[in-house]
């Protein structure tokens, strides 16, 4: 989940441009659900196989739910149907429900960008900012979890997913290193790029070994939790890879898609077991074998960056797709595996 174009840095002068196209006055008095969530028929599912209509609903409309984002990530769902994602370089956490429309949840955020929910509803994050993973209890307030590992400080967790057993896995780039727009400037790197696994109950942090991923961006679990699909981000690969999960450890490296036009970034698994990439063009959809099931193809400024596949408060399935300037409300009929 970088600030990417065609899976790769933005280089200066683009990120300035998306800035200057995405900085617009935002006053919280527009922030309501009639302005934010305007009807979005340009989306198109290009799609004629079985298997991918009962994926998604072309009964109902797509929406834009936030507009004016500036490079918005890390989307998840929460337990009462709202869904929460990052502005990074505006360095906020937003959420958006039905109900309440659009909300400035928590600012600055110390450049969030991932995040998932344990198993007892709290908000997991990745935290450019601060170079760890971090946790929002009960009461509110954050705590961090991790933010070295053999002493040396993270770069800048990117993407996080929790387990079925309530360990913390997450993926650790070096983009917030590297770009001023996506964390606090002065920071070294000290360790090279991996995934991680943080068990939170016994404080154990385990380096997982990935040779083939140069760029280690958004992961998810098959709905066994057998299998974790890593999204390797790098210029040369543009591609998903997949591992069998054996005692806490990974095996079996082998390539499961590569990801074209641009590359995957943020991932998602459904119940079935398909995994749902983002990519240039909007979102695809791949079976657990591997095949292109179909597209959603979604008009994104850039690209699009992240998904998740949520059931909202009335009961209906979205699938909530981060890009550039717009954060989209997609009608499919699958939640998330996680």
């Amino acid at each position: 989940m970088s600030f990417n174009l065609f899976s790769r840095p933005f280089s200066r002068a683009t990120t300035s441009r998306v800035l200057a196209l995405c900085t617009l006055p935002l006053a919280l008095s527009t922030l309501s659900h009639g302005v934010a969530a305007e009807e979005t028929p340009q989306v198109e599912f290009k799609g004629s196989s079985a298997a991918f209509n009962q994926l998604v609903d072309q009964s109902r409309k797509a929406r834009v739910i936030a507009k004016q984002s500036v490079w918005s990530e890390g989307p998840v769902c929460l337990p009462d149907g709202s869904v929460m994602f990052s502005e990074i370089p505006r360095n906020r956490l937003m959420s958006w429900s039905e109900e309440g429309g659009l909300k400035v949840e928590r600012s600055p955020s110390d450049f969030q960008n991932g995040h998932a929910v344990d198993g007892e509803g709290r908000v997991i994050a990745a935290s450019h900012g601060k170079r760890g993973i971090e946790r929002r209890n009960a009461d509110g307030e954050w705590e961090m979890l991790v933010d070295r590992y053999q002493g040396k400080r993270f770069n800048s967790p990117n993407d996080v997913v929790v387990a079925s057993d309530g360990a913390i896995w997450f993926t650790d780039p070096d983009y917030g290193l590297k770009s001023q727009d996506e964390s606090y400037p002065g920071g070294e790197q000290e360790l090279a790029e991996h995934v991680y696994r943080f068990d939170p109950a016994s404080g154990d942090i385990a380096q997982l070994t990935t040779k083939e991923v140069a760029k280690p961006n958004g992961l998810a679990f098959s709905p066994d939790g057998k299998v974790l699909y890593v999204a390797d981000s790098s210029e040369e690969h543009h591609r998903i890879m997949a591992y069998d999960v054996r005692n806490h450890a990974l095996t079996h490296e082998r390539e499961f898609v590569s990801v074209s036009p641009g590359g995957p970034d943020g991932i998602d698994v459904d119940t079935k077991g398909n995994v749902w990439s983002s990519s240039k063009e909007g979102l695809h959809i791949y079976s657990p074998d591997a095949e292109l099931l179909g597209k959603v193809l979604i008009p994104s400024e850039p690209a699009t960056s992240n998904v998740a596949l949520c059931k909202g408060s009335n009961g209906e399935h979205w699938a909530y797709t981060t890009s550039g300037m717009r954060v989209w409300q997609v009608p499919v009929s699958v939640v998330s595996a996680d």
